[in-house]
């Protein structure tokens, strides 16, 4: 006589979580404050912020990028996890960095290195960001280079752009448009456009201006020509209907 079979129970679900509007309004939560032009646009950094970069090769871009991780690193460590530019050990980057006032003072605030988003022979951009005392800021330039699918960003910003874990977390992108370059800017809370050395804003963060902000200016001006004041003003950029 064969053994009589137990019919298995189904795993018991997580539950969803519900918030109610109190809890939402009188939630703590912590924010950085960026001084200057950059501050001024992007407005309040909520930690676990999602922020979308993306622009044509020499736009500008990864100058930003040295600006923003100069200016973040007055509040918390960065981490440029670069797979371009020989993993940020390339001449090509020097100048980014006097620019954007990155110094030997910095050695503390700002680590450059190249980490894989999946691997089984490497630590991987996620097991650094797990280490104790990691930085507050990462950026991952670019999402190309590095292989990141969709699948990878949904379980990577679900890890780490939350409350708990509050990574601010940059995610630069060639100039594409492909679904998920798509998906990846409309899921980030600050989109930051580099073209002709000034930066288009649009920030979901409290009190942003959304103002562009300029690069820099000689070079802005060379690309821009006779729309550079319409341009900086917020009052033109190629592609968008509405003016600021």
């Amino acid at each position: 006589m064969g053994l009589l079979k137990t019919a298995q129970k189904p795993p018991k679900k997580k539950k969803t979580k519900v918030l109610r509007p109190s809890q939402i309004i009188n939630k703590e939560r912590r924010y950085i404050q960026l001084d200057g032009p950059i501050g001024d646009s992007i407005g309040k950094l909520e930690l676990g912020t999602k922020i979308f970069i993306t622009g044509k090769s020499f736009s500008g871009k990864s100058t930003f990028i040295s600006m923003l991780c100069a200016a973040i690193s007055q509040h918390v460590k960065v981490d440029y996890n670069t797979h371009e530019e020989k993993g940020g050990d390339a001449s090509t980057i020097i100048e980014k960095m006097k620019y954007a006032g990155i110094t030997e003072l910095h050695d503390t605030a700002i680590r450059y290195y190249q980490a894989p988003i999946e691997s089984s022979t490497q630590e991987t951009f996620a097991e650094v960001l797990s280490r104790k005392g990691s930085a507050g800021f990462a950026v991952l330039d670019s999402i190309q280079h590095a292989q990141m699918s969709k699948k990878d960003y949904i379980a990577f910003t679900n890890r780490f752009c939350n409350a708990r874990r509050g990574k601010i977390v940059a995610f630069i992108s060639h100039w594409q448009k492909n679904d998920f370059v798509l998906h990846v800017k409309h899921d980030c809370d600050v989109k930051l456009e580099a073209m002709g050395y000034v930066v288009y804003v649009e920030s979901r963060m409290e009190g942003a201006s959304n103002m562009p902000i300029v690069i820099w200016e000689e070079g802005a001006k060379k690309a821009w020509g006779k729309n550079f004041k319409k341009v900086i003003a917020g009052k033109y950029w190629p592609g968008k209907k509405n003016t600021k």
